[in-house]
């Protein structure tokens, strides 16, 4: 896995912030999901990091993904068939997508999840 220097420091802030800890399996979670390209399901986030660690849980996966989107590294969307998909919001996607509103990736309809908190820590473009 590759150092990302950027999101690493906005994440460790973020979890300094909110006292929670910094694992080994928060990292691997960030590096994979950051490594992965597109709208990526905590399935398939989840998947790619067992096999790297198979001690890493679903739980785990589910709750870093929240603490991701929150502190502005990660989107939540919705492609209007029942799973959350995440992807990459900070300095790291091309795509700029305002969060309130529906638009179109990949040619198929998508709703941003807002989420205010994330959104007003989130950094200027």
């Amino acid at each position: 896995m590759k150092a990302l220097v950027p999101e690493m420091q906005v994440f460790l802030e973020y979890l300094q912030d909110k006292k929670l800890k910094f694992t080994p399996h928060r990292q691997l979670i960030l590096e994979t999901f950051l490594d992965n390209e597109g709208h990526r399901s905590v399935e398939d986030i989840y998947r790619v990091v067992r096999q790297h660690d198979p001690r890493v849980g679903y739980t785990t996966v589910y709750r870093t993904m929240k603490i991701l989107a929150d502190c502005g590294l990660a989107r939540e969307i919705d492609l209007a068939d029942g799973i959350t998909r995440y992807e990459h919001l900070y300095n790291h996607h091309p795509k700029k997508v305002a969060a309130d509103y529906a638009n179109y990736a990949d040619g198929r309809a998508i709703t941003c999840i807002p989420n205010p908190a994330r959104d007003m820590a989130r950094p200027s473009a």
